[in-house]
C-alpha cells in the first residue's frame, strides 16, 4: 500500500492563518475502516517595509501598508511589493529611485530568513512642465501645429480639445499629429529624468495607430509598441541623465496618417532638488538658463559683483543686488580671517579658502587655515569664520567657490 508521498503547496498564497488537515483512511480486507487527521501549521517569518524619507505608503500584494511596517508571513512564500512612482510630502515632490534589493517599481519577491527588510529610496526634485519649454523652430507635425495643454485638434492653432486617454483627462501636455518630431535643446538644463503618458486621444475614438519614440543625443532610448485608439494608457519613464538634445516622435503605426492624434499627456522633466542647477531653475525662466549671459556660472545679471554661482553658494538672488556683507574680512592676533554664509546639506558645493602673501601666488594648502567658529542660522545656511596660520602683515584670504 502507499506509506508516504508530497503534495505542492502554493507560495502565492501566503495568509498566516493558512493550515493543513491530512486525512489518512485505512481498510481491512473485511471493509472495516478507520480515518484519522493531522494538522499542518506553516512556519511563519517575518518582513520589513521601509522608505526614505520615511512615511511613504508601498502596498503589498495590492494592499496599502503605511511605513514603516512589519509584515508577517509565511516563510518562503512569494509577494509583490509595490511603491508609487511619485508622491507629494507637502509641499515637496519625490520620485522612486530604487529599492534595496534592486527591484522595479513593482516586483515579486520571496521572504525566506533571516527576515529581510525592503526599502524604497525616493529622490527629492523639481519639475517643469514639457509645455512651458520652446521646442527648437526645426520641429514638424504632421497635420496643423503643435499644440500646448490641448490635443491636435485640426489644422488650426489653438483648436484642440482638453487631452483625454481613456476617458482621462489631462490638464498638460502636447497634443500631436502622426508624423511628428518636436525637438528640445536641454543643454545646461539639468534633467535627469522625464515621465510622460501617451497614445491616440479620445477626439479620434478607436481610430489611427502610433508608435512613440524618444530619441537622446540620436540615439533611440525609447519605443513604445504599436498604440491604437482602444489602447490602454502607457506610462513613460526615461533617465535624461547627461542628455543634450531630446527629440519626441511619433510615427504613423500602419503607413496612413488617419486620425493619428497623439498625445503626450501630462509631461514633465525632473531635477534634483538639491543640486546647483535645480536652485537655478526656481531662479531662471527657460529662456534665461539657455542664456550664458544671464544664468552662466559667471554671470552676474543683478550686477553686485556676485556671480551665479556665488548667489547659489551664499543663498542669494541673482534679480537682486544683495551680496554686500556676506563676506566678511577681519584680522585677528596677528592673523587675518574670513567669514562667510555657508550652505549646509551640499556637499557637491566646495568653499574653497586661498591663502597669498605676495597677490601673485595663491594656495589652497589646508594647514593654511584653521576654522574658528560655525553658527547656524537656522535658514539651511551656517555663518562660517576661518582664520590664517601664518603671522605677518601681508596676509590675504580669497574664496573660491566651485560648483556641484
Amino acid at each position: 500500500g502507499v506509506s508516504g508521498g508530497t503534495f505542492p503547496i502554493p507560495t502565492d498564497f501566503h495568509s498566516t492563518s493558512t493550515w493543513y488537515r491530512i486525512y489518512l483512511t485505512a481498510t481491512d480486507s473485511s471493509g472495516l475502516s478507520t480515518t484519522t487527521f493531522r494538522e499542518i501549521f506553516p512556519v511563519l517569518t517575518t518582513f520589513s517595509l521601509a522608505t526614505v524619507p520615511a512615511g511613504i505608503a508601498l502596498s503589498t500584494d495590492g494592499q496599502p501598508q503605511a511605513t514603516p511596517a512589519t509584515v508577517s508571513i509565511i516563510e518562503n512564500s512569494k509577494v509583490d511589493l509595490s511603491a508609487p512612482r511619485e508622491v507629494r510630502l507637502s509641499p515637496d515632490l519625490y520620485l522612486f529611485s530604487q529599492w534595496s534589493d534592486g527591484g522595479a517599481l513593482t516586483h515579486n519577491v520571496t521572504v525566506g530568513t533571516p527576515p529581510p527588510t525592503f526599502t524604497a529610496s525616493y529622490q527629492k526634485v523639481f519639475e517643469t512642465e514639457l509645455s512651458s519649454l520652446v521646442w527648437k523652430p526645426e520641429s514638424t507635425n504632421g497635420y496643423g501645429p503643435i499644440e500646448r495643454n490641448t490635443s491636435n485638434g485640426e489644422a488650426g492653432a489653438g483648436d484642440g480639445r482638453v487631452l483625454t486617454l481613456n476617458g482621462v483627462q489631462f490638464q498638460t501636455g502636447l497634443g500631436v499629429h502622426a508624423a511628428s518630431n518636436i525637438i528640445y535643446d536641454l543643454a545646461g538644463l539639468g534633467f535627469t529624468r522625464f515621465l510622460a503618458k501617451i497614445g491616440l486621444d479620445d477626439e479620434v475614438a478607436a481610430e489611427g495607430s502610433v508608435v512613440f519614440q524618444i530619441w537622446l543625443d540620436e540615439v533611440k532610448r525609447y519605443q513604445s509598441g504599436l498604440l491604437t485608439g482602444t489602447s490602454p494608457i502607457v506610462e513613460v519613464d526615461l533617465d535624461l541623465t547627461g542628455a543634450r538634445v531630446m527629440r519626441l516622435v511619433v510615427t504613423t503605426g500602419d503607413g496612413s496618417d488617419r486620425a493619428d492624434h497623439a498625445d503626450w499627456a501630462d509631461a514633465r522633466l525632473f531635477r534634483p532638488a538639491s543640486s546647483y542647477n535645480a536652485w537655478k531653475l526656481t531662479k531662471f525662466t527657460p529662456a534665461e538658463l539657455l542664456d550664458a549671459a544671464l544664468s552662466g556660472d559667471l554671470a552676474d545679471p543683478d550686477a553686485d559683483g556676485a556671480a551665479t554661482v556665488a548667489e547659489y553658494a551664499f543663498a542669494l538672488n541673482p534679480w537682486q543686488s544683495d551680496f554686500a556683507g556676506k563676506l566678511t574680512p577681519g584680522r585677528m592676533d596677528d592673523h587675518a580671517t574670513l567669514a562667510f554664509d555657508r550652505r549646509l546639506g551640499d556637499s557637491g558645493l566646495l568653499y574653497v579658502p586661498e591663502y597669498s602673501d605676495t597677490l601673485a601666488q595663491w594656495s589652497s594648502t589646508p594647514t593654511l587655515f584653521q576654522q574658528l567658529s560655525a553658527v547656524d542660522l537656522q535658514n539651511g545656511m551656517e555663518r562660517v569664520t576661518i582664520s590664517t596660520t601664518a603671522t605677518g602683515d601681508r596676509q590675504f584670504i580669497r574664496l573660491r567657490l566651485v560648483a556641484p
